[in-house]
């Protein structure tokens, strides 16, 4: 009986695995950057942001790598990188249920929609990577200083209130 649960666990084990055509074991991740358009997909799940599936055998539990791997930018054409150039990464560390995440001072370059836009994008990256609950930005140039923490929860990337009725237009 051991023999055939313990059959049935590799099965499955196998099963879930990827690999290339050399055989070896893939371990694809999810990287999250802007769509590369002016227009947007407004009421999709992602409609500002889309994931690029990156390879990333021997590295799934290296945070350090997967940053810097996902700092320098998409491969696929109809992504851009939310990201100045010059910006990297300074420093990963965990505590708790927190994931920070200390970025260049090239990164406080950023305003606006392309602030907003980065640290979703970097939350939705790093957030399954990590496993972690929140994400804490840090970022300091010369002049500012800049932190945020963010979880799934402060991520509100999908508007559909322009498709439901409010209360004041159904009882007209």
């Amino acid at each position: 009986m051991k023999r055939i649960v313990c059959l049935l666990l590799t099965v499955l084990l196998l099963s879930s695995c990827h690999y290339s055509e050399s055989g070896d074991i893939l371990a694809p991740v999810e990287f999250f950057y802007p769509r590369n358009t002016d227009s947007f997909l407004y009421g999709a799940v992602d409609g500002v942001l889309a994931a690029e599936v990156r390879e990333a055998s021997g590295h799934v539990g290296d945070l350090n790598y997967l940053i810097t791997m996902y700092l320098r930018g998409p491969q696929e054409e109809n992504l851009r990188s939310p990201f100045p150039a010059g910006c990297k990464l300074e420093e990963v560390r965990s505590g708790g249920n927190v994931l920070c995440i200390v970025l260049s001072g090239e990164f406080m370059e950023l305003e606006n929609t392309e602030l907003t836009l980065a640290c979703a994008a970097l939350a939705k990256t790093c957030l399954p990577l990590s496993g972690m609950e929140r994400l804490r930005i840090d970022a300091v140039s010369d002049e500012k200083t800049f932190t945020i923490t963010l979880n799934e929860d402060s991520l509100l990337l999908a508007d559909y209130s322009a498709f439901e009725a409010s209360p004041a237009e159904e009882s007209e």
